[in-house]
């Protein structure tokens, strides 16, 4: 048996299905898959030993597919480049007289075109790829080994990956049938020869044979709701002092500062936040929820905005992967990394916080961006809040000084107020929503440096919520 473990790092899946751009492909064909295992393999100089194992793994069949069901987020949609726009070939490249145009080829020069990204949010972020009759031998298997580890997205640039080997893989949920309703793309005999052929000659791949597969892997038909926030990056605290929930916002400011003097002067908007720009927010991430939770902080979260352009992205992420040490107001060291795949920890994983729900509650204070009225509470205001964030009207609003969830402490504990900055109210809160919601939903005046940060509760009545 062989099997193909994909994690989903951010726990978002962004590709667009092959048959309509606007819908997300779920769960991933085999053929993108393999896509992406023979572009590692040349991106690694594996050469031959590489290619080998490819031409043994396209010669295995269709896989089954051991996956869960989807919700969908809204598609952001971004101007990108014009590909090729002189179609101009890699044979014609190579001549000079093409010169001129090839400086159009450059993407600052290019015409550009609005591009939408449909999104998809497993509910669990991992999907096998299984050949129960396969049998690799070693150096095959080490081949297929050293690409997987080498495959970073899978899709869009967005969908960050992990893959691996797995010779636990669970029960397939996708088998191929010839009388079955889902279609996926995959490969057959033949595949790594046509892949560089059309590469030479500039071409695009083709999709791929159609196989035909039986089982349920549920993919809805319409988005769920999403406010500002797309996507949740995760680093676990490694080191330094145990912090609580009440005294992050020192933390937050100086995580803040060190990515972005990591970032330097080519620093994006969306990570400065300078401008009218729709800018990443900071989050405490704690142990909060579970019957011994305390509120001491495991992490931080880093919500990346919606329609976020994808060089900003690449910058600020390149920036976040080189944080180590941040150091406190009172000179300690606090030391991070990017979350691992097999993460234990409920809190420290992106789908605890990005998971659709349609009631939420906030483990830090909501601040109001105004002082309520009489005749408009602070639920008003709250409701308000939710609009402005690009989230429906909530149904139920309830504020509470406490919090809903265990180990969330009172708000009256919370430092709230940034140096150089005006004290505003503060209050936890519970909003009800008709439908379920995506996250991460970070709300209120201070959302970018941690405040407002809320997290699912099961689904019943707010003034019930435990």
């Amino acid at each position: 048996m062989l099997a193909i473990r994909i994690h989903y790092l951010s726990g978002n899946c962004y590709a667009a299905a092959y048959h309509d751009r606007t819908i997300p492909e779920w769960p991933p064909h085999p053929a993108r898959l393999f896509s992406a295992l023979m572009a590692a393999c040349f991106e690694t100089g594996m050469g031959e030993p590489g290619l080998a194992a490819l031409r043994w793994l396209e010669r295995q069949g269709a896989p089954h597919l051991a996956a869960g069901n989807i919700s969908e987020r809204p598609p952001y949609k971004v101007p990108v480049p014009v590909n090729d726009p002189e179609n101009v070939n890699r044979k014609q490249r190579s001549n000079p007289k093409t010169e001129a145009a090839l400086a159009r080829l450059l993407p600052e020069y290019r015409d550009k075109q609005m591009r939408s990204f449909p999104c998809a949010v497993p509910e669990v972020p991992d999907v096998w790829l299984i050949w129960p009759a396969a049998q690799p031998d070693v150096a095959i298997r080490q081949a297929l080994e050293a690409m997987a580890v080498n495959v970073v997205y899978l899709g869009n640039s967005r969908s960050l990956v992990a893959v691996a080997l797995d010779d636990n893989p669970p029960v397939p949920a996708l088998i191929p049938a010839d009388d079955g309703a889902q279609v996926l793309r995959v490969v057959a005999p033949g595949r790594v020869d046509e892949l560089i052929q059309r590469y030479e000659l500039g071409l695009r791949p083709t999709p791929g044979l159609y196989q035909r597969y039986a089982g349920s892997v549920d993919v809805p038909t319409s988005p769920l709701p999403s406010g500002e926030f797309a996507d949740l990056i995760v680093l676990r605290q490694t080191g330094g002092p145990s912090l609580s929930l009440p005294h992050s916002l020192g933390l937050i400011e100086a995580v803040r500062r060190a990515v972005l003097a990591l970032a330097g002067d080519a620093a994006p908007a969306a990570l400065h936040g300078h401008g009218e720009h729709r800018h990443v927010a900071w989050a405490p991430l704690p142990m909060v929820g579970s019957p011994h939770a305390d509120g001491h902080l495991l992490g931080v979260g880093l919500a990346l905005p919606q329609a976020l352009e994808r060089a900003q992205r690449r910058q600020i992420l390149q920036a976040v992967a080189r944080l180590v040490e941040v150091r406190l107001p009172d000179g300690r060291s606090y030391h991070l990394a990017p979350a691992g795949t097999e993460e234990r920890r409920y809190n420290l994983r992106p789908a605890t916080w990005t998971h659709p729900n349609p009631i939420w509650t906030t483990v830090t204070p909501l601040i109001l961006p105004h002082y309520p009225k009489a005749k408009r509470g602070a639920e008003a205001i709250i409701a308000e809040t939710c609009r402005h964030s690009g989230l429906p009207p909530p149904v139920e609003v309830a504020i509470h000084p406490y919090g809903r969830l265990t180990g969330t402490p009172l708000s009256s504990q919370f430092r709230t107020v940034r140096p150089g900055h005006l004290q505003r109210p503060w209050t936890h809160a519970t909003v009800r929503f008709a439908e379920p919601v995506q996250g991460p939903m970070i709300l209120g005046a201070g959302r970018y440096f941690g405040m407002g940060l809320c997290r699912a509760l099961p689904e019943k009545s707010i003034s019930h919520a435990a």
